[in-house]
């Protein structure tokens, strides 16, 4: 297996220790002895701490020559995201030594992929409905073809009856196997499905819109598929009693006793009449296999990120003058382990990558648990002697008194006072460590230690409080963030910012040059402040959310649309929403829910982590949530809004309970029933209840007459009723309100198509190649439309381009 190879060596424990073997046997031998080092530890111990040091030690001039450093967290909310901060860093290092032009390349491709699939978001609903108005039994998956399906299905009963059995008997007994009994293994099967090894292309092409269970069902009533099925269970199964009776049920049947055609052969061929550009459903198509675009997308951009570290470490690069040692490391992997696990095993593991990478992990739990649902996939690394796994415990009395006397604290009862107090959690003693002078009560929390240590004079009082209000702030600071806090003298502003990024539980972004308080020491800070002086709490979230709203006002002013969407107009609109959902009022968490629905009907699909990110940590019960209880549950409801397909139940219930909050509500404001309107139009019209749909739609045009979104979705609608002259009226006024929106563009060259309208058809698809010129699905067609107008040579070049763009 790559990145896996044997080595004897003793481990070592405590802090000192780490460190010496961190440099024996990372940075100082030819080849470093452990490729992954896993550091686990609860909060507050000082995993970040000891990740730092790691980076300072691989910097000092013994070995910063060759060894480079690189670190991620939680604020890296996607694979291409990580594999960029990461790049960016070695960069620095490297200097002219690689620019890493290759991955960067691919990194630009690979977000032009994305974005391009992105776009297709909502065709499925378009092909399922025109589908459902020339085949009502299209869900059921059952073969149209009469004479073969009788066949099929008599065959069927007969060999079900001979065993006793029923067919939902026999799915019931599949279901319950070992192989199939937990969530991780059925989703196996429907990622089998999806990637074809299962069922056909037509199957999978709407494997997310069905269960395991009716899967099951389906594969029973194909004989290839039936044998596939047998295959899959077993490993495990062999000889269970649902093995033994689905055997026997194969044997029975006869291969020609089932329907010749396959469920895509029959589709494929009712669908012969219908043109490529009406329906989107060629072959080649992104949408039929938009998943697996995905994985290849992102599989080439990792084999282009591996390729360069191999290059780096081997001394291959064309300026480097030595082979270099990489290090990269994962902090907060608690956190940062849900986006960053799943590709590290999937894609950046198996590929062959140089034994001079070595990958650092610090979490607060084991390294396994970063993918809970399969925690045995670690198994080979961890049982690897390549791989250094320890606990990271609180400072035992001994060291307590060691760190202690390192920092002038030498008085044995104040020593004990603070061992008390802090039991030897090195967070705690950085707090209580601040004054060497200065007394502990132990009777005192660890925050009024800290703060009665800071002079009562009047310029010094104030860093008391800018201690308590900055854990209040929702996003990184800088020295210009400051500036929140308008009882700060704008000329003393400088100073009062670098002495609290000196506190030792304030951290750095080597990147941006921005701070941030440490997890606990913000909410040990912020939770001292709502309970000590309730008032001045909510008072700061007041000013802080003023403060972040006139930022991304101002964003906006200045970029204008260039600014929606962005990396910071959406940490703005985050910042804003998490100071609202922390005020009291209704008023307060309406505004809330109007940042975050307006930020995810606006960003990219990568960023829609970041996004649930932020709502999860409102939605969990856990003593850390300062949010009430119906906050609690509003964004519990908001991420299933963002994370659920929309047109599943879970969806349309979140939906429902949104309409709720603001339905008859005097003070939700306009817009924010305007998109609560537009969103349950879409719901209505993807369980194809159009009249309702166009109501709504209707509604949030009156309440926002710039909802451009609402246009175009009553537009679909009207499409989909074969009102096309009030279409096309919707579509346009988007266009008027947006002339960079490409899909209502699209829409309309698609139903210029239809309706073969060849010309008016061109000109649309023309708009989307100029709005975005490597958009291959644009090209291909155009091309369709060139070919039906019998202009060969300019069809051939558009699928020549699409093919260039896209070959998948």
């Amino acid at each position: 297996m790559p990145f896996i190879r044997k080595a004897n060596r003793k481990l070592f424990v405590g802090r000192s220790n780490e460190i010496a073997t961190f440099t024996t046997e990372i940075l100082r031998p030819e080849e470093p002895t452990f490729n992954i080092i896993s550091v686990k530890g609860q909060g507050g111990v000082g995993k970040s701490t000891l990740l730092a040091r790691f980076m300072t030690e691989a910097a000092n001039p013994e070995f910063r020559g060759y060894c480079l450093t690189a670190k991620v967290d939680e604020q890296q909310t996607s694979p291409s995201d990580i594999m960029d901060i990461l790049v960016r860093q070695l960069e620095k290092f490297t200097q002219s030594c690689t620019t890493f032009t290759k991955f960067k390349e691919a990194l630009a491709q690979y977000r032009t992929g994305l974005e391009q699939l992105d776009s297709e978001k909502e065709l499925p609903l378009a092909i399922r409905e025109i589908e459902s108005k020339r085949f009502p039994t299209f869900p059921s998956l059952k073969p149209p073809l009469a004479s073969s399906a009788a066949t099929s299905s008599s065959k069927f009963e007969e060999t079900l009856r001979g065993n006793f059995l029923k067919k939902q008997e026999l799915v019931t007994l599949l279901l319950d196997c070992p192989n199939m009994a937990n969530r991780a293994s059925r989703d196996n099967l429907l990622g089998g499905v999806r990637k074809g090894g299962l069922v056909t292309n037509f199957a999978r092409n709407i494997a997310d819109n069905i269960d395991v269970e009716n899967i099951v069902k389906t594969l029973l009533d194909y004989s290839g598929a039936l044998e596939e099925l047998l295959s899959y269970i077993r490993v495990k199964d062999s000889g269970t009693q649902a093995w033994q009776a689905l055997e026997t049920f194969q044997r029975g049947l006869l291969v020609d006793s089932f329907p010749s055609a396959s469920p895509t052969d029959w589709r494929e061929e009712c669908y012969s009449d219908l043109n490529y550009g009406a329906i989107s459903f060629s072959q080649s198509h992104p949408l039929r296999n938009s998943n697996q675009q995905r994985e290849n997308l992102l599989r080439r951009l990792t084999q282009t990120f591996v390729a360069e570290l191999n290059l780096i470490v081997d001394g291959k690069e064309d300026q480097c003058q030595q082979p270099y040692r990489v290090i990269l490391l994962f902090d907060t992997f608690e956190q940062s382990g849900v986006v960053a696990a799943p590709w590290l095993l999937d894609y950046f593991l198996p590929e062959d990558i140089r034994g001079n990478v070595v990958l650092v992990f610090a979490g607060r739990e084991a390294l396994e648990t970063s993918i809970p649902q399969e925690p045995k996939r670690w198994l080979p690394y961890l049982q690897d002697e390549t791989t250094w796994a320890f606990s990271l415990d609180p400072f035992s009395y001994e060291e307590t008194c060691e760190f202690l006397k390192e920092r002038g604290i030498t008085d044995q009862a104040h020593i004990d006072n603070i061992w008390k107090l802090s039991t030897g959690l090195p967070l705690y003693l950085g707090l209580l460590a601040t004054d060497a002078k200065g007394e502990v009560d132990p009777t005192q929390s660890v925050v009024d230690n800290f703060l009665k240590w800071i002079p009562e004079e009047e310029d010094e009082k104030l860093k008391r409080q800018l201690a308590q209000e900055a854990a209040l702030l929702s996003r990184p600071f800088n020295r210009e963030e400051l500036a929140a806090f308008s009882y700060l003298p704008e000329a003393e502003r400088d100073a009062y910012f670098d002495w609290l990024s000196r506190l030792s539980f304030v951290k750095s972004n080597v990147l941006d040059g921005r701070y941030r308080y440490h997890d606990i020491a913000r909410e040990l800070f912020s939770r001292h402040l709502y309970q000590s002086n309730r008032e001045l709490c909510y008072k700061t979230r007041h000013l802080l959310a003023a403060y972040y709203r006139q930022k991304l006002e101002k964003l906006e002013t200045e970029q204008g649309k260039e600014a929606i969407g962005s990396n910071e107009w959406l940490e703005l609109k985050l910042a804003l929403a998490q100071q609202l959902f922390l005020l009291p009022g209704e008023v307060s968490h309406l505004q809330a829910i109007d940042q975050i629905i307006r930020a995810y009907s606006k960003v990219k699909k990568k960023q829609e982590g970041e996004i649930v990110r932020v709502l999860q940590e409102f939605a969990e019960d856990s003593i850390a949530n300062q949010a009430n209880t119906g906050v609690r549950q509003l964004a519990g409801q908001l991420v299933t809004y963002v994370e659920a397909k929309s047109d599943s139940e879970e969806f349309t219930a979140s939906v429902n309970y949104l309409f709720r909050k603001i339905e008859d509500n005097s003070s939700a404001s306009p817009g924010l029933r305007a998109e609560i309107y537009r969103i349950r139009g879409y719901t209505y019209h993807n369980v194809k209840r159009y009249q309702e749909a166009l109501s709504d739609f209707n509604c949030a045009v009156g309440l926002n007459f710039g909802l451009e979104s609402a246009y175009v979705g009553r537009g679909i609608t009207y499409i989909l009723l074969n009102e096309y002259e009030k279409a096309f009226a919707d579509l346009d006024k988007a266009i008027e309100l947006d002339p960079q929106y490409a899909w209502a563009y699209r829409k309309k060259g698609e139903t210029y198509l239809l309706l073969k309208e060849y010309d008016k058809a061109l000109v649309d698809f023309n708009k989307l190649i100029e709005l975005n010129p490597q958009y291959a699905w644009a090209y291909g067609q155009r091309g369709e439309t060139y070919r039906l107008l019998k202009e060969y040579d300019k069809a051939l070049t558009d699928f020549g381009k699409a093919i260039e763009l896209n070959p998948q």
